[in-house]
Parts: C-alpha cells; sequence; structure tokens
C-alpha cells in the first residue's frame, strides 16, 4: 500500500476516501497515522478519536490517541486516554511512559513516579537490572537508569538487545554519541536486528547526520516492512535530506 511504501500525502487521500466508503478501526487509524507525518495532528485526532471508537477496547489504539491529544495540547484528555489504555494493556510500558510524560506536563511529577513501584532486584541479575533501569528513566531518572543499564551490560556484555535499550536509554538522557556507539556495538553483535538499525537511524537523524540515518532505516524498513514508526522516521528523514518527492 501507499501508507507502507512511505506516500503519506497519496495515503491519506486514499484512506480518506476508504473510510468514507467503509468506516472501520483499522483504516482509521491508518489514516491518522499517515496524517501525523504530513503535520496535519489536528485531523490525526479527530481520525485516532473514531478508531477508538469503533475499536473500544483496544489498548494501543487508546495510546495513540493519547499521544495525538498530548501532542495538540490537550494533555488534560490525554491523560484519561492513557490511563484507559494502561487499564486495557497493562503490560505495555509504552502507554504507561506516555501517561508519565503526560502527568509531569500536568505538574504531577509524584504521580508520574508512582507508575512504577521501587524495586530492588538482584545485583547479579541482567534481566532485573534492565526492568529497574526502565522504571528509572521513565520517572526522569536518568543517571540512575544509566547506572542500572551499565550494571545489566557488565554482567552481559555480549547481549545486543541490553545494549540497544541501554542506547535508547541513553538517548532519552540526551547523551547521543554514547548511545550510537552502544546500538554500533549491537548491530556489531547482532547484525540482523531491525530494532538496533531503526535505533541507530533515530539517533543519527537527531545528529543531522541524515544520509546515515536514511541508511540505516533503509534496512529497518526492509526487515520490518510493517512497521509504522520504521516507515514514517524514514519518511521524514528523507524530507529532511530535501527529497521530499521522495518522502511523498
Amino acid at each position: 500500500t501507499a501508507l507502507l511504501r512511505g506516500e503519506h500525502a497519496r495515503a491519506a487521500g486514499l484512506l480518506a476516501a476508504a473510510v468514507a466508503r467503509h468506516d472501520d478501526a483499522a483504516r482509521q487509524a491508518d489514516l491518522a497515522r499517515a496524517l501525523v507525518v504530513l503535520d496535519r495532528r489536528t485531523e490525526a485526532v479527530t481520525a485516532f478519536r473514531r478508531a477508538v471508537t469503533l475499536a473500544p477496547d483496544d489498548g494501543f489504539l487508546a495510546n495513540d490517541l493519547g499521544v495525538a491529544l498530548a501532542q495538540t495540547g490537550q494533555v488534560v484528555e490525554a491523560e484519561a486516554v492513557l490511563r484507559r489504555a494502561v487499564a486495557l494493556q497493562p503490560d505495555m510500558t509504552e502507554a504507561r511512559g506516555n501517561l508519565a510524560t503526560a502527568l509531569r506536563q500536568l505538574g504531577r511529577p509524584e504521580d508520574a513516579a508512582a507508575l512504577w513501584p521501587p524495586a530492588a532486584p538482584a545485583a547479579d541479575d541482567a534481566a532485573a537490572q534492565d526492568t529497574l533501569a526502565d522504571t528509572l528513566s521513565h520517572q526522569a531518572r536518568h543517571e540512575q537508569a544509566l547506572a542500572a543499564g551499565r550494571t545489566a551490560i557488565a554482567l552481559r556484555p555480549k547481549d545486543a538487545e541490553l545494549r540497544r535499550r541501554h542506547a535508547h536509554r541513553l538517548q532519552s538522557a540526551g547523551h547521543l554519541t554514547e548511545a550510537e556507539a552502544e546500538l554500533r556495538l549491537a548491530i556489531a553483535l547482532q547484525p540482523d536486528s531491525a530494532a538496533a538499525h531503526a535505533g541507530l537511524g533515530w539517533v543519527l537523524r537527531q545528529q543531522d547526520r541524515l544520509t546515515e540515518a536514511i541508511g540505516m532505516l533503509s534496512v529497518s524498513a526492509q526487515r520490518w516492512p510493517h512497521d509504522p514508526r520504521v516507515l514514517n522516521s524514514l519518511a521524514m528523514a528523507v524530507r529532511d535530506a530535501g527529497r521530499s518527492d521522495e518522502a511523498l
């Protein structure tokens, strides 16, 4: 489809026509995602609202709507929607993290921190240390999160996924050079990792190294051809590089 090829302007037109003929949650969500890439966020909120109305028990759609609401300044409503997403999908750390962000935006850091009860993992348990690092990162306690992540890596230095996750936390804390180094190590350990290539593409794009970013995101898109986040990031990197015809 046009959306999967990154042709977001064309996809938006086709999907708008499709939902006019047959209204369903999946089409509305695809339309919303295409509109987000085109920076038509108010229209995207409308489409996500309709998707959630059509599939009220889908926590992933509720999360998408919550993010879209927050991005358009509707943070109070975003909180309520994201709480619904967490209730529907309690194990979805992305929704929990987005809810924590909304709460901090509303001036309620204590409520945000309470979403992740404190844990005391075993010092020699790499997985537990990694989980703790995620918890601390979502609480915006970045230096403590990075310390826990480093402990996990020291315990399992050849674990590519641990390095990729640590790199994501480094990126969140603004340590882009270190994040890039960790992601390159992750790729060296696991060359077929679509997630590591995508992560490195995002970090390189943040550093305005667009040609390199496009290369990494292209590799990820070949391996994850149906992931809208990768396709959207690739399209935006291509557009940022002044190749807007290719992005559309």
